[in-house]
């Protein structure tokens, strides 16, 4: 075979070996954590407001997963990986990200109207309802995208104000467990406390909506630090429904780096979570 020939058919070969290579689909990345959940923590930084306590809390919720061998954690302090399409930044692919396909269930701690695109805010409602995942939000996360109502409906309230006196957010909050049974719930004693913000919903905020985990033992506080305590007589901990084939937790804990130091919120969105990954049984259609 001449020199000439050759030459020409390893040419060929090498266009025909890169065409094929630019053709076939990207194989996926394995998965680096096999055998355990995933949740996405998300401590949203585009907002009117921030809270001190969030970035030891997403570190808390990572830690926790890791100790307890149930899930492994990515953190985002944006929202950039809600999504069911590509991960773009500027336009452009993101290398190894993953969208909600890649998660079992979100961590969330934000609060003021973020980021979300509406196409973003309908793969989070879809993630959830659709797709039956978890969704657990702390503090303020029913304070976030007040934008949409249907997020507002998702999670089951909207932040109305403090319970306290703007001067004196903080207090040893009296706790009053109401659903022992609760996955969230049944590590935790009947009544404990916990230096921390309370607050007061508004709708969709209703007892008929969500199932009430835990609330305010008002008896056991001074009226006088309550912004309004005539009208401010039910104050719930944390509450947990269905959303058509998902779960979703929420509680107003959260505050402070004390508050997440606490054993017994720790262990609190640890069961949660889960609860929301759909790892143990729990009720949580609404009590009378």
């Amino acid at each position: 075979m001449s020199r000439k020939l050759l030459c020409s058919l390893s040419a060929m070969l090498v266009f025909m070996t890169a065409t094929t290579l630019a053709q076939a689909p990207a194989a996926p990345r394995p998965d680096p954590w096999p055998g355990y959940k995933k949740v996405l923590a998300i401590g949203e930084s585009s907002t009117t407001f921030q809270h001190d306590s969030v970035s030891h809390a997403l570190a808390t919720i990572e830690r926790l997963g890791r100790e307890s061998g149930i899930y492994m954690t990515i953190i985002k302090t944006d929202t950039q990986l809600i999504t069911k399409g590509e991960v773009l930044n500027d336009g452009k692919p993101v290398l190894n990200a993953k969208n909600l396909d890649f998660f079992d269930a979100i961590f969330f701690f934000g609060a003021g109207a973020g980021t979300l695109t509406p196409e973003q805010m309908e793969d989070l409602l879809a993630f959830v309802r659709d797709d039956g995942k978890g969704f657990v939000a702390a503090h303020t996360g029913d304070n976030a995208f007040q934008q949409y109502p249907e997020y507002r409906d998702m999670l089951g309230g909207l932040w109305n104000h403090p319970w306290t006196k703007s001067e004196n957010l903080e207090i040893d909050l009296p706790i009053i467990v109401e659903d022992p049974t609760f996955p969230a719930m049944q590590n935790l004693p009947s009544m404990f406390s916990v230096f921390d913000e309370a607050a007061v919903h508004q709708a969709p905020y209703s007892r008929a909506n969500v199932r009430v985990l835990a609330r305010l033992d008002l008896s056991q506080v001074d009226p006088a630090l309550g912004r309004d305590p005539a009208t401010d007589t039910d104050v719930p901990i944390a509450w947990a429904h269905e959303y058509g084939k998902g779960r979703v937790f929420y509680s107003t804990l959260g505050h402070s780096d004390q508050s997440w130091d606490n054993p017994l919120v720790q262990q609190m969105f640890l069961d949660a979570i889960r609860w929301s990954l759909g790892l143990v049984p729990g009720e949580a259609t609404p009590l009378p």
